[in-house]
């Protein structure tokens, strides 16, 4: 992305739409529509699971632990995502698009995508070297986590997310091989090795290494502090609880990371394409099943939400009904 701001005539170069036409491949080839109808459904469906948990982790006696600031935070950056890889690819899919199609709107959306992607990734190491040190010593953690200092953490990831982008090609969608490549001329030219991106490419494996680390180094330090009988302070059973919802969710994140380090080598199989695209989505939507099924107080407050919602729409029937049951009495009473 760099190129985009400073070195222009290497960014036209290579995004040069001007050596190819775009139709040469037939639209019916680059129309989704049925995935694109799939998409859009299971988006919308997420996006509403994870409105409901963002709505439960805003809730100040939740917003309040450091935990679930990070949490607030990845989960509002992947809602963002669902709209960019599930319903923006699926309006693009819908209708043919390919990056030469409208250069611009793909270059901003595949920038957001990747963007987001740098920032789940740093977010996901942050919450678990935080869940860990809780479990190893509460106040090791507040020294780390109290107060400011957890908005440092997220401000870092924002910001060296936005770094990241200047350093490599962002993804972007091309309905020829139906789905985000880094490539734009995917089906169009012969690969161009420009667009590999080696910072994605290692990032992609320095999060799960360091999500490893942290598990394998906390993991043996609580085991020689249980050992030497050195350990002072009780884990709260919610405490664990949240522990293993945050180790599943990184987990996962390690699995996308390293699905998404090597499925560019294999972008000619449209199928394999599909399937990651699917499969990314899902993982998307991952950490709001993972707080609705084992974490009793999200749960909670979702409840609670539902049941409001319910209860008022019901009132505002009843209401709705007695004013128009009202008013035909004023008027039969107004004939006779």
């Amino acid at each position: 992305m760099d190129d985009l701001l400073v070195n222009r005539h290497v960014f036209i170069k290579h995004y040069n739409c001007a050596l190819y036409d775009v139709e040469s491949i037939p639209l019916e080839e680059r129309q989704h529509s049925i995935h694109g109808v799939y998409m859009v459904s299971i988006s919308m469906f997420l996006e509403v699971l994870c409105g409901l948990c963002l709505y439960a982790i805003s809730r100040p006696q939740l917003i309040s632990s450091p935990s679930y600031k990070l949490m607030f935070a990845l989960e509002l950056s992947e809602m963002i995502e669902i709209f960019v890889v599930g319903i923006a690819a699926a309006i693009f899919g819908f209708f043919g698009m390919v990056y030469c199609s409208n250069p611009t709107v793909s270059y901003l959306v595949g920038a957001t995508a990747t963007g987001i992607w740098y920032f789940e990734g740093q977010i996901s190491v942050v919450l678990a070297f935080n869940r860990c040190l809780i479990m190893y010593d509460g106040n090791y953690a507040k020294q780390f986590f109290d107060g400011y200092k957890v908005f440092v953490y997220i401000l870092f990831a924002i910001l060296s997310a936005v770094c990241m982008l200047g350093f490599g090609a962002p993804v972007v969608y091309s309905g020829a091989g139906g789905g985000f490549f880094f490539d734009p001329h995917v089906g169009y030219l012969s690969r161009d090795p420009y667009f590999f991106n080696q910072l994605h490419f290692v990032f992609n494996h320095a999060v799960p290494l360091a999500l490893i680390i942290i598990y394998v180094v906390f993991g043996i330090l609580i085991y020689r502090q249980k050992k030497l009988g050195r350990r002072h302070h009780v884990i709260a059973k919610k405490e664990l609880s949240l522990f293993f919802q945050i180790s599943i969710i990184c987990f996962l994140t390690i699995i996308s990371c390293i699905g998404y380090a090597y499925e560019g080598f294999f972008d000619q199989y449209k199928v394999l394409v599909t399937i990651t695209a699917d499969a990314y989505l899902l993982y998307l939507g991952s950490p709001a099943f993972v707080y609705l099924l084992l974490n009793k107080s999200i749960r909670r407050e979702v409840t609670k939400l539902l049941t409001w919602l319910l209860t008022s729409s019901d009132v505002v029937s009843f209401d709705t009904e007695t004013d128009s049951k009202n008013t035909k009495t004023v008027r039969q009473e107004s004939r006779s």
